[in-house]
């Protein structure tokens, strides 16, 4: 297959022989973005062209043949740009642009409508969101939080929104999650409901014989329903995901005036989150101890239960496959991974082998300057924990 870029900035088109290199990146919990970097064969830097903020960009990319080919389409809007000097002509320029997506007429970022929501959960709140922004809102089938309580959202975008709402929400034993598609639409799961779904594909590693030697060697089953298998060439497997671990206990702290010796004393003690209760907005827990009903302390505790419980999903795999577009952020996807043997024997790995999350993906293209080859291939980030691997 043959690898290609293409880029359209209002009436300017650009392919393969101009573009150097570009990446789009997918993530869980924030939008799109990526940069583009091609050499100045239109001399626009000589012809002061203004590369003005927030100007829509197109960009094709992917890996092309007579009968098939794996692309991805991106609209994005310039956030800034870098003018440099050409690494191959020094009479020359080239230029490099960062972008993110805004949305359908900057729906993602523009502000939302000042709103106070009664008695309402955070799903039911980005739902009505959402529709005042004209997003399309993929809500998992079945997902239920049980925050109910009253929301504040006031100088809010819709991605600071999102994250707000997030953030706030409140799932027992499991946590809110979402992702900004290429297309604009959010996706919104909760992590431990996300895990109990069918996967939409299956990793592999490479060489492509492995199937009839995993097969010879009595490892795998041909699946009753056939799911799309892709093949990856590199992997790197870490004990850490691309979330920040916090504190899975919450200490409550209770401070009485002892006028006998006349000072303050407290005492604490360290709870898991279990409950949450309303203030102001917020879930907080409360503490108050029975034998001073007049004392208590509230806590702030559904952002860093919530983190808690996405931090616990900590084992990483980063995998390099070629020319894969068909999956994207928040996919549920199953990996065998595994080793040959000098007899040709596949050797399982059940450490890193099982079903993973897809925390972000991200798209490349690049040309190689000396010998103007052009590649394309995806890197993808999977996350996961101890009880969704080395099964069987």
């Amino acid at each position: 297959m043959q690898s290609a870029c293409y880029f359209r900035l209002g009436n300017l088109a650009m392919d393969s022989s101009s573009i150097l290199e570009c990446t789009i990146y997918e993530n869980l919990g924030y939008f799109p973005w990526g940069r583009i970097l091609f050499k100045d064969k239109m001399r626009l830097v000589e012809a002061n062209y203004d590369f003005k903020e927030y100007t829509e960009i197109e960009i094709t990319m992917g890996a092309y043949d007579d009968n098939d080919k794996s692309e991805v389409v991106f609209k994005a809007d310039i956030l800034s740009s870098i003018i440099k000097n050409s690494r191959s002509d020094n009479s020359t320029h080239e230029i490099e642009l960062i972008f993110a997506m805004r949305g359908v007429s900057g729906n993602l970022l523009s502000l939302i409508p000042s709103s106070g929501y009664q008695d309402q959960t955070s799903i039911s709140v980005l739902k009505d969101i959402c529709k005042k922004k004209s997003i399309k809102l993929d809500v998992q089938k079945n997902l239920n939080t049980q925050d109910g309580m009253s929301w504040l959202i006031i100088n809010h975008n819709f991605l600071t929104a999102i994250n707000y709402l997030c953030d706030r929400s409140y799932i027992k034993d499991s946590a809110l999650v979402y992702n900004i598609r290429l297309n604009g639409d959010v996706g919104l799961y909760g992590i431990k409901e996300r895990f109990l779904e069918d996967s939409i594909g299956t990793f592999m590693i490479s060489p492509y014989n492995y199937v009839n030697a995993a097969l010879n060697n009595g490892k795998l089953k041909i699946p009753n329903v056939p799911t799309p298998v892709i093949y990856f060439r590199d992997k790197q497997f870490t004990n850490q995901s691309g979330f920040a671990k916090e504190a899975d206990s919450i200490e409550l702290r209770e401070v009485k005036a002892n006028t006998s010796k006349n000072k303050m004393e407290s005492t604490s003690k360290n709870i898991s989150p279990g409950s949450t209760s309303r203030d102001g907005g917020t879930n907080i827990i409360v503490y108050q101890p029975s034998s001073s009903p007049q004392v208590y302390e509230k806590y702030p505790i559904a952002p860093s239960y919530r983190r808690a419980v996405i931090a616990s999903y900590s084992l990483s795999l980063n995998i390099v496959c070629d020319n894969e577009t068909f999956t994207k952020v928040g996919d549920v996807v199953d990996v065998v991974d595994g080793t040959f043997d000098n007899e040709g024997k596949f050797l399982k790995t059940r450490m890193s082998s099982g079903k993973y999350l897809v925390l972000r993906k991200g798209y490349h293209f690049k040309r190689d300057i000396s010998s103007g080859l052009c590649a394309f291939q995806t890197t993808i980030q999977l996350m996961s924990n101890a009880s969704n691997l080395g099964k069987e």
